[in-house]
Order: C-alpha cells, then structure tokens, then sequence
C-alpha cells in the first residue's frame, strides 16, 4: 500500500513538473491524459462471492475498455480506470464481469489532480444468464452395431511359498491354483529360487463381472492354503502375496479293500489245570534208634504229585488245604498200623535192649 502510494504521488510529481516547464498549464492539461481512477474492493454474484479467475472490467462508454484484473477469493484489486483524453471527463463508468453481466453499481469519470483510490468499492453483479439451449435435431433411425460385450481383463498373481512343518524342496515342481466362487484358473507350477518357493504368472480370468469384488482362495497340490491378506478379484491388476501352507500329517495303516479276507488272530493256548491232585504215600525210610524222646520223632512222608485227576484210595490231599504237614487226613488202616509201629519203635528198641543187658549180668 504504501509503495502504491509513493508510486502514485511519483508519478503526480513528474507531471506537474512537466507542466510547470511548458508554460501554459491549461492548455498542456487538455492534451495529456486524465489521471485514473483507481477501484478496490469485494465482488459478489447472485448473493456469492465470484469465482476465482473470473475476468472483471470497466468501461466509458463504448469507445474505452480498463484493463482486466482477475477475481481471487472474492475480491478485486488495482482496476485503474482512465479515458486517454479529457472528452472522457464526466461520463459514466460501467462494470462487467466476464463480459457477460454488468454490476449494479457504476462510477463517473472526473477531473483529478492526481490518482484517485477508491477502496472499498464493492459490486455486486446478478447471476449469470442460463445459456440459451440449442435446437434439437430431430433423430434420424440410424442402425446401432451390436456392442461386444464388456468383460472383465485377467488379474496376474504371483508370489512366495512358505511350507510347515516339511522342507521346501518336497513342494518343488507341485501346482498352485486360484478359485474365485465356481471359476479355477489353470495351474501354474512352483520353483525354488535361492532355497525360496516362489510361483508366477497365476492368471485369474473368470471373464464375467459377476466374479469381481469376490474373495479369491488357493490350492497348493491339492490342499487349501492360508493368505497372509484377504484377496479380492479386481479385473486388470496385478497383485504378489504370500500363501501359507501348513505340513501333511504321515499317511494313516492301509486300509484292506472291500472283499479282502482279514487275517485270524492268532491264539495262545492256556492250560488247563487240574482240580484236584492225588499223593501217593512212599515208605518212610528206616531211622536208626537214638536217645532222643520218642515225643520227638519225626515222621517223614514225601509226597508225589502226578497229573491224574483222580484221588488215590490210600491218600486223599484236598485242594487248597493250607499245606501243613500235621493236618488229620483219611488213611487206610495198614498205613495207620505202618505209622503206629513207626511211632512206638523206638521205645521197644530200648525195652530190648534193657532185657538184653540185664539176662547178661545173670550170667
């Protein structure tokens, strides 16, 4: 502003000083060019503020045109006005925007001593005039080609393999498809790149609009494998992601096919114990006499165990009869006298022999 205010009053000064010198100020004035007029300020149209880059003008009539200024955030700034000889003097300024609509305010051209700001000078335009439509041609029956049908372009994958549980080299040279709803592209074999799974050029092309916007799921050899992202068909795009594959459990026993005989279990023998066993008694072997108390003689009975079902007539051992050697059992009745002389021998063997001792010292 103040630089504008030095240049306007510099300008002032060189012309006073140019009419100084010529001697007849009246006569110069009349010759040389009125001093503008010089209008800022808002600019609206229709009630809103006009359009950046709209073209704003001022007139005299219809002989002088100001130069334009553009309109930006609803304002104007500079518009000089100034006939180029005094015969523009006291006539009436006009404002066109665009050169289309003409402002509701105007201005008179005057006779100033040096350049006039007029700050804030607001115009205000009506709105733009609705373009006068065109007549319609009447149509003529003109034959429409049948139009191709539009079909969507293939979408490209491809992508890494990472593989669970297995090495990566098992997976070298299988198979990866893509299936969006009902529609499986073709396959597209798997390669390792510096010990990498990798697959390339996997096109998904169902040629149908139905099938975009759908989620795309994969087959690793046959098996399902996870998306690291969700995946949607988009026609004409290429994508790389990363599939999961997690690693196969070991194959089940085989299965026998229908018909096949089924081999019979083999089966272990259990035997078959007797319910009773029989003892055969064994004549005791003869003990020598000694000075021990006849209470304590033993008898010695050895008993054999055979497999014959049957019970002995001479001895019966029950089953499960505790295993104790000084328990009663059935006996005939020589082995009861056997057992008695066995038991009383040894008290004859001293009876004797006291008779032996005592006929010998009769004599």
């Amino acid at each position: 502003m103040y630089r504008s205010k030095f240049f306007i009053f510099s300008v002032a000064l060189v012309f006073s000083l140019a009419f100084l010198l010529s001697g007849d100020l009246r006569g110069e004035a009349s010759s040389l060019p009125p001093w503008p007029a010089i209008y800022s300020g808002s600019i609206t149209v229709d009630g809103q503020p006009a359009a950046d880059g709209a073209i704003l003008t001022a007139k005299i009539g219809d002989s002088y045109t100001s130069v334009p200024v553009t309109v930006s955030g609803g304002r104007y700034v500079g518009l000089a006005v100034g006939g180029p000889n005094s015969s523009y003097l006291n006539q009436v300024i006009t404002f066109h925007l665009d050169d289309i609509v003409t402002a509701n305010e105007t201005d008179v051209f005057l006779f100033y001593q040096q350049p006039e700001l007029k700050s804030p000078f607001d115009l205000t335009f009506a709105a733009y005039p609705l373009p006068t439509p065109s007549p319609t041609a009447t149509p003529t029956n003109t034959p429409v080609a049948t139009a191709t049908p539009d079909v969507p372009a293939a979408m490209l994958i491809s992508g890494v393999l990472l593989v669970d549980g297995v090495e990566a080299s098992d997976f070298e040279g299988k198979e990866v498809v893509a299936r969006v709803g009902s529609f499986f592209s073709d396959p597209v074999q798997i390669e390792v790149n510096y010990g990498i799974l990798v697959f390339d050029g996997l096109a998904l092309n169902p040629m149908d609009h139905k099938f975009v916007g759908e989620s795309i799921s994969f087959l690793v050899d046959g098996v399902g494998a996870d998306v690291a992202e969700p995946v949607i068909f988009t026609s004409d795009r290429s994508v790389d992601l990363i599939l999961t594959v997690q690693g196969r459990e070991p194959d089940s026993l085989p299965v026998p096919t229908q018909g096949a005989a089924l081999a019979e279990p083999t089966r272990t023998p259990v035997p078959v114990l007797p319910t009773s066993v029989a003892a055969t008694a064994v004549p005791p072997t003869a003990v020598p006499p000694t000075a021990v108390p006849a209470a304590s003689a033993p008898v010695v009975v050895e008993v054999v165990v055979t497999a014959t079902p049957e019970a002995s007539e001479d001895l019966l051992v029950e089953e499960d009869s505790g295993g104790s050697c000084n328990m009663p059992g059935k006996v005939s009745g020589a082995t009861g006298a056997v057992n008695g002389l066995m038991l009383f021998s040894p008290l004859l063997f001293l009876a004797g022999y006291k008779g032996f001792k005592g006929r010998n010292r009769k004599r």
